[in-house]
C-alpha cells in the first residue's frame, strides 16, 4: 500500500463515507484490490460511486448494476451547439448554416464536449462550403482509435493553426485533472519558441492570445484555480504529442520513448523517494518538470546531472525538500525558464549569471532564500522574475535588466546600484511600479534619467516620499524641480503621489 492509500485508510477508519471515483479506466485487478484494501476500514453502509467511460472496470469492480447515462437527445445537443456557433445563440438569422449544424449534430452522437468543440470551431466561419465541409469531412467515418478519441475532438483539432496544435499537444506532458494557471503555461510556451513574434506586441500578450483561442474552442475549461483540460481532450493531446510528450511516473508506451520524448514530468505519488537518477537517458529533452508529489522525499540533485542534461529550456524544480541546486546549473546555456517555487533553497549558485538565454525566474515562497547572488543582474534577456519584494529590492544594479516586464517596486537609495538612474533603460516595464524613497533622488537632472515618460507600458503609477520630513525652502523648491522630471507618459490610467507638499502638487497636475 503506498504512501496516499495509507493515509486514506487511516481517514476512513471507522468512519461511514460516500466516495467518488470519477473517470476510471483501471482494468487490473491487482490494482484495483490493492486500492480496496484502503477502503475496507471504513464504518458499514460506506458507498463507492464509479464512474467510468469503459464496461469493463464496472464490470471488475461489481457492485449493483451500472446505471448507464444517457447522451444528449439532439435537440439539446442542438441547443449547445448552436450557443458556441452563433452569435448570441440565435442562428435565426442564418437558416441556411442552421440547416447544416442540425446535419452536423447528428453526427456528434449527443456528446456535450463534441458539441461545444465543433460549435466553438465553426463559430469563426460564416460561408456554407465552410460549414459543408465539416459535415462532409472523412474524419466522421474513421474508426475509433485505441484511445477511443472522439471524431468531433480530432475534427476540432485539425483545423487548429500548426502554432496552436503543437501549444495544446504540449499540454499532455502534465497529468490528467492538472490545474493549468495561463501565465505560467504562456511562459513555458515563450521558452520553447512556440509563440510566433507579432510585429510590436508583446510576446507575453501574443501567448496570451493563443491560451484564449484554445481556452474558447474548448480545449481547456475554466476551473475555480485557473483552468483544466477536460478527460477526452487530454487523451487527444496525447494521441497528437507523438511521443513527444513523457510522464515518467507512467510507463514509456515503446521503448523508443527514451530517444524520441522531449519533454519530461514527473510527479511522485507512489514512490517514497524521487531519485534523479531516471532523467539521466533523456539527453536530448528540452522539458523536464518535477511536480509537487504526495508525502514524497527527494535525493539531492547530483552534481553531474545539469551536464547531462545541457538542451534543457525550460526546468521547474517543485519540492520543499529541494534545499540546494548545484554549481552546474549554470551549464544549461539554452535553459530559458526556471521554477524554483515553493522549494527549501537557501542560496541560489552564482553560476545562475551564466543563463544568459533565461526569460523567467520563478522564486515564490522560497522562504528561507535571504539574497540573490551579485550575477543576477548578467540576464540581461530576463522577462519576468517574482520573488519576495525584498529580495528584488536588494538586486544592485537592477537596471542591468533591461529586458525586464514587472518591477512592483523601486527603493531609492543614494549609493551606487540604486538610485533612480537604474530605471533608465528599463522601457519595457509593464503594469504598476511604485518608486519609494524619492527625497533619496539627488537631483531633478537625476530624476530626469529615470525617462518615465518614456515607460509606456506602465499603467498605474506611485511616487512616494517619506513621512515626516522637515525641509527648507531651496529643498522645497528641487524637490518641486524632481517631481516636474518624474512626469509619466500621458496615457497612465492612475498616478498617487505620497508624503509630498501638497501645495506643489496642483503643479503637477495642471
Amino acid at each position: 500500500m503506498n504512501l496516499l492509500q495509507e493515509d486514506l485508510s487511516k481517514k476512513l477508519q471507522g468512519k461511514r463515507f460516500l466516495l467518488v471515483l470519477d473517470d476510471v479506466w483501471n482494468e487490473d485487478p491487482e490494482k484495483w484490490d490493492r486500492y480496496r484494501c484502503a477502503l475496507v476500514t471504513g464504518e458499514r453502509g460506506s458507498r463507492i460511486i464509479v464512474t467510468t467511460r469503459n464496461e469493463n472496470v464496472g464490470k471488475l469492480m461489481g457492485g449493483l448494476n451500472p446505471y448507464h447515462l444517457k447522451q444528449l437527445s439532439d435537440n439539446d445537443c442542438w441547443q449547445l451547439f448552436k450557443n458556441h456557433a452563433f452569435v448570441d445563440g440565435d442562428s435565426t438569422a442564418r437558416p441556411n448554416l442552421e440547416m447544416i449544424g442540425k446535419e452536423i449534430v447528428k453526427k456528434l452522437k449527443g456528446l456535450p464536449l463534441a458539441a461545444k468543440a465543433i460549435g466553438s470551431l465553426l463559430c469563426a466561419w460564416d460561408t456554407e462550403d465552410d460549414w459543408k465541409n465539416i459535415l462532409k469531412s472523412e474524419i466522421w467515418e474513421l474508426p475509433a482509435d485505441k484511445n477511443n478519441i472522439l471524431p468531433a475532438l480530432r475534427l476540432s483539432y485539425s483545423h487548429l493553426p500548426a502554432i496552436l496544435k503543437q501549444c495544446f499537444a504540449f499540454c499532455s506532458v502534465f497529468p490528467k485533472d492538472y490545474i493549468f494557471e495561463k501565465k505560467r503555461l504562456v511562459q513555458i510556451w515563450m521558452a520553447l519558441g512556440f509563440i510566433q513574434p507579432q510585429g510590436r506586441r508583446r510576446v507575453e500578450e501574443t501567448g496570451s492570445s493563443y491560451f484564449d483561442e484554445l481556452l474558447s474552442r474548448s480545449f481547456f475549461q475554466h476551473h475555480k484555480s485557473g483552468y483544466v483540460m477536460h478527460d477526452a481532450m487530454h487523451d487527444l493531446a496525447q494521441s497528437v504529442s507523438t511521443d513527444e510528450c513523457l510522464r515518467l511516473d507512467d510507463p514509456p508506451h515503446n521503448s523508443n520513448s527514451e530517444k524520441s520524448a522531449r519533454h519530461l514530468s514527473f510527479s511522485c505519488d507512489n514512490r517514497r523517494w524521487t531519485t534523479f537518477e531516471i532523467f539521466r537517458g533523456y539527453k536530448r529533452a528540452r522539458t523536464l518538470l518535477i511536480l509537487n508529489g504526495y508525502k514524497s522525499e527527494t535525493f539531492p540533485i547530483p552534481s553531474d546531472m545539469f551536464l547531462n542534461l545541457k538542451y534543457l529550456h525550460v526546468l521547474e524544480l517543485n519540492r520543499r525538500d529541494i534545499t540546494m541546486l548545484p554549481n552546474t546549473i549554470g551549464n544549461l546555456k539554452m535553459l530559458r525558464y526556471l521554477n524554483l517555487s515553493g522549494t527549501g533553497i537557501k542560496l541560489l549558485p552564482s553560476s545562475i549569471g551564466r543563463l544568459f538565454s533565461l526569460q523567467t525566474l520563478k522564486l515564490q515562497n522560497c522562504y528561507v532564500l535571504d539574497y540573490l547572488p551579485k550575477s543576477i543582474t548578467n540576464l540581461v534577456n530576463l522577462r519576468c522574475l517574482e520573488a519576495r519584494t525584498e529580495l528584488i529590492i536588494g538586486i544592485a544594479g537592477i537596471g542591468s535588466l533591461t529586458s525586464l516586464q514587472h518591477l512592483e517596486e523601486f527603493v531609492v537609495r543614494k549609493e551606487k546600484g540604486y538610485r533612480i538612474c537604474e530605471l533608465n533603460a528599463m522601457k519595457g516595464i509593464t503594469g504598476h511600479i511604485s518608486i519609494k524613497n524619492l527625497e533619496d533622488v539627488a537631483s531633478a537632472a537625476e530624476a530626469n534619467e529615470a525617462l518615465l515618460s518614456e515607460k509606456t507600458y506602465i499603467n498605474t503609477l506611485d511616487l512616494v516620499w517619506s513621512d515626516g520630513r522637515c525641509v527648507t525652502s531651496e529643498e522645497a523648491d528641487e524637490e518641486t524641480e524632481i517631481l516636474r522630471c518624474l512626469r509619466p507618459h500621458h496615457e497612465l490610467n492612475e498616478l498617487s503621489v505620497k508624503a509630498f507638499f501638497r501645495i506643489l502638487l496642483s503643479k503637477l497636475v495642471k
